[in-house]
C-alpha cells in the first residue's frame, strides 16, 4: 500500500498538469484579493488572519474543478501509459490501488491549501501596506446571507 502511495505522490509531483493547476489557483489569489481591495477598500482588510482566508477564497469557485481535473489526471495517466492492468495484477486487489489514488489526491490538496494560504498572507500584507484598506477582516461566507 505504501509503495503505491509513494508512486502516486511521485507521479503527482513529476507531472506538469498538477503544477499547472497550482499555478492557475495561485494566479487567482492576488487577482481576487486586488479586485476586492480596489472595489471595496472600506470593507476589505487583509491583516494576518484575514489574509489566510483570502488565500483560500478562490477555492470556492475553481477548487472543485481543479480537484476533478487532479483526480482525472491521476487515474487517466494509468490508462494513458497502460499501467492500470499491470498494477492491478501485481497487487492483492483493487482496493489498495484506489485508496492510494484517493490519498495522493488528498495529500496534494492539503499541500496546495498550505501553499495558497501562505501566498494569501504574503499578498495580503503587500496589499494592506500599500492600499491601507480599513474594513473588517475577511470572512468566508457560510452559505446563507442575512
Amino acid at each position: 500500500m505504501f509503495s503505491l502511495l509513494r508512486a502516486d505522490l511521485f507521479k503527482l509531483r513529476k507531472r506538469a498538469m498538477g503544477w499547472v493547476m497550482l499555478v492557475i489557483l495561485a494566479l487567482f489569489v492576488p487577482l481576487l484579493m486586488l479586485t476586492n481591495a480596489a472595489t471595496q477598500p472600506g470593507s476589505t482588510n487583509y491583516n494576518f488572519t484575514g489574509s489566510l482566508l483570502g488565500g483560500v477564497a478562490p477555492l470556492s469557485t475553481v477548487g472543485p474543478l481543479v480537484v476533478i481535473i487532479l483526480g482525472a489526471m491521476l487515474i487517466g495517466s494509468e490508462y494513458g501509459y497502460d499501467t492500470w492492468k499491470n498494477l492491478l495484477t501485481r497487487h492483492p486487489g483493487r482496493v489498495p490501488f484506489i485508496i492510494s489514488k484517493w490519498l495522493a489526491m488528498i495529500a496534494g490538496t492539503c499541500i496546495a491549501l498550505v501553499m495558497l494560504s501562505l501566498l494569501g498572507v504574503i499578498v495580503g500584507q503587500v496589499i494592506q501596506s500599500t492600499m491601507h484598506t480599513t474594513g473588517l477582516p475577511l470572512q468566508l461566507a457560510s452559505g446563507s446571507r442575512r
